[in-house]
């Protein structure tokens, strides 16, 4: 009896795992399914020479890169600004009553009677003031890391211009191959 329940289980955690890994390896062919032509012409466009090709990878290319600092910049910005809001927990009416209760002291008449006949206006106004503060912290990350992914993507210009540069002094890659393979008497 026990050695049967072992041999059940055995087998029910062997259908688990092949039932896990089969949606992996679906997960895995969808995503190739969907990417496949730009595969494709990135293959097509390394086996065989075509300006047109060329046109196409470019344009895959560029896209790819877009793609990939838009998904990095949404992912960064999210995380940016689910930080600072957790910094700023305290950004709710009782702190901020407490905080307009510590003014009392100081404040003006006027201020006094408005938290008096109007302690809902005067909480607002504070939190106004306050969130004022997270959103220019929060818009300071953000252009920090906008600032960031900018100079990512000029460094990628200046290699890209680098790369011109070699294939304009060298000639192309399949060009540089042959050339490689070629003796000045002719034999290789």
């Amino acid at each position: 009896m026990k050695s049967l329940i072992h041999e059940l289980i055995l087998i029910l955690l062997t259908i688990f795992y092949y039932k896990e890994q089969q949606v992996h390896f679906n997960g895995q062919l969808e995503t190739l399914e969907k990417e496949k032509e730009g595969l494709l012409g990135y293959f097509i466009s390394m086996v065989v020479p075509d300006a047109s090709c060329d046109n196409d990878a470019a344009k895959t290319f560029t896209t790819q890169v877009k793609n990939a600092i838009q998904r990095n910049l949404m992912s960064n910005g999210q995380k940016i600004i689910y930080d600072v809001i957790q910094i700023h927990q305290n950004l709710n009416r009782q702190s901020i009553q407490h905080i307009c209760d510590g003014k009392l002291a100081s404040a003006g008449d006027e201020w006094l009677y408005r938290y008096i006949d109007q302690p809902t206006e005067i909480i607002m106004e504070e939190f106004h003031s306050l969130w004022t503060d997270v959103e220019k912290s929060i818009n300071h990350q953000l252009e920090r890391e906008k600032s960031t992914w900018t100079k990512v993507l000029n460094e990628f210009f200046v290699r890209m211009d680098l790369m011109m540069e070699a294939v304009k002094i060298k000639g192309a890659a399949a060009q540089y191959i042959d050339d490689i393979f070629n003796t000045t008497g002719g034999k290789a």
